[in-house]
């Protein structure tokens, strides 16, 4: 990019954890961190070691700044966005049904599975929130041909 001045935007999104692993070791094992934690490494200076402008931004303020300082210049930006280590929203242990888990998550605005289960009538497991539905016995494949030496490709 740098060497074309390809005029490219690149964004990383920086929180110094390898967020939903660390969300599966804490919610759902309750094992100690292992291998979750990584350095606060500085892409933009990164990026400006590579010739490509580098800006780092931690408010919302500062990332509308240089999106727009990108618009006007030339050639590749990187923005390094720093944000918070809060636990990212966990999709697995949906359960917004729990105002504990709702102010965790800063979830107020969202609506849990059962609501909409409710309103087209499926009935909802009330501990994980998934709908109820018959499973059906999956076919058998047919045999391979073992015979003829034929790809299967």
């Amino acid at each position: 990019m740098a060497r074309y001045n390809m005029h490219v935007l690149n964004i990383i999104f920086t929180n110094e954890t390898l967020g939903f692993i660390q969300a599966e070791q804490e919610d759902e094992s309750n094992q100690p961190l292992s291998g979750v934690i990584i350095p606060d490494n500085d892409w933009a200076k990164v990026a400006e070691g590579m010739n490509v402008k580098g800006v780092t931004v931690r408010t919302k303020k500062e990332f509308e700044e240089a999106v727009n300082e990108f618009k006007k210049m030339d050639g590749p930006m990187l923005i390094d966005i720093k944000y918070t280590h809060e636990m990212p929203y966990s999709t697995e242990l949906n359960s917004l049904d729990d105002p504990a888990f709702v102010k965790k998550y800063q979830a107020e605005d969202l609506k849990p599975f059962s609501y909409f289960a409710e309103k087209y009538g499926l009935e909802a497991d009330a501990a994980t929130g998934a709908s109820q539905h018959e499973e059906s016995e999956p076919e058998e494949d047919e045999a391979p041909d073992t015979v003829s030496g034929a790809s299967q490709h």
